[in-house]
């Protein structure tokens, strides 16, 4: 078996690609841009060529880092169409699409999201994105190989350079260049993060197994930005300057309901917020010139 990682060098991509290099279970290759152009008009034929029917192809969707506007989803379905157009050509072992939890939309209540929850996308990004899982799930059941969607909440750890979401990683970046975290209203709102390690764990799991369908991956635990904050103070032992932004939306709690993800992967043990924002501290202390705070 063989197992290629479409979106290698970002983020998760690239998780996926060494957690799976260091396990040694299976031969891995990566695939980027700037090996294959997949809004190219000739990438399906192109993509065809590393494709075989003992082959499990994982399509990391894009970062959702300027994304949000027509051109940015016009590109995004169109190499979702041509992902899914080479799939038709070589029919493959498996295929499994990381999605998002953005497809559900950010609605205007506190939502408890479950597989069963309909998709209902309130942004470009989102839109794409479930144009994503529609295509490439129509050519899976046309071509008869199992499809694995996996909607994933925000992902944290070493190795992020996502610096401009609202997210840890972000809070981090600027408690450690500016010694200030920027929240919105007071922090109050509620997310699931998920550290990078336990995803690559869970996803190398679902290669692995026989799961098909859809998945929602997170950790079901919510926690709040102020919480975050509150703690990223304590790990690097400061007392960062807290800048209180307007609200541009009302407060939303969003958790998840994990049942079916957990039939899957019982007994697995998610890292704690704590430890995995201390692992990622320490990677960026070791691995740049920032202040070791």
């Amino acid at each position: 078996m063989k197992i290629l990682i479409l979106g290698h060098t970002g983020f998760l991509g690239n998780a996926l690609f060494y957690y799976f290099k260091q396990s040694q279970s299976c031969s891995v290759e990566g695939c980027s841009s700037s090996e294959i152009d997949l809004s190219s008009p000739s990438s399906p034929h192109q993509l065809k060529q590393l494709l075989n029917k003992e082959t499990v192809v994982i399509v990391s969707s894009r970062s959702r880092k300027n994304q949000n506007d027509f051109e940015g989803y016009c590109q995004n379905v169109t190499m979702y169409q041509h992902i899914a157009q080479a799939l038709e050509l070589q029919p493959v072992k498996k295929c499994l699409f990381l999605s998002s939890n953005i497809v559900y939309g950010e609605g205007g209540e506190d939502q408890i999201l479950s597989e069963k929850t309909p998709a209902n996308p309130t942004s470009l990004y989102g839109a794409s994105t479930i144009a994503g899982e529609q295509v490439l799930r129509i050519s899976a059941n046309k071509m008869k190989f199992p499809i694995t969607i996996l909607r994933i909440c925000k992902v944290y750890g070493p190795g992020d350079t996502d610096t401009v979401s609202y997210s840890p990683g972000n809070f981090l970046d600027s408690l450690l260049r500016e010694d200030k975290i920027f929240l919105f209203g007071k922090g109050e709102e509620k997310r699931d993060f998920l550290f990078v390690n336990d995803f690559s764990k869970i996803v190398a799991r679902m290669v692995l197994n026989n799961a098909e369908g859809t998945f929602n991956l997170a950790t079901g635990e919510s926690i709040s930005f102020q919480k975050i904050s509150t703690l990223l103070g304590s790990i690097t032992n400061t007392q960062p300057k807290i800048i209180f932004k307007k609200r541009t939306r009302p407060i939303i709690d969003i958790s998840f309901q994990l049942d079916k993800l957990m039939q899957i992967i019982p007994g697995f043990q998610f890292t704690k917020i704590e430890q995995g924002l201390i692992k990622t501290h320490e990677h960026i202390v070791e691995n740049s010139s920032l202040p070791g705070k």
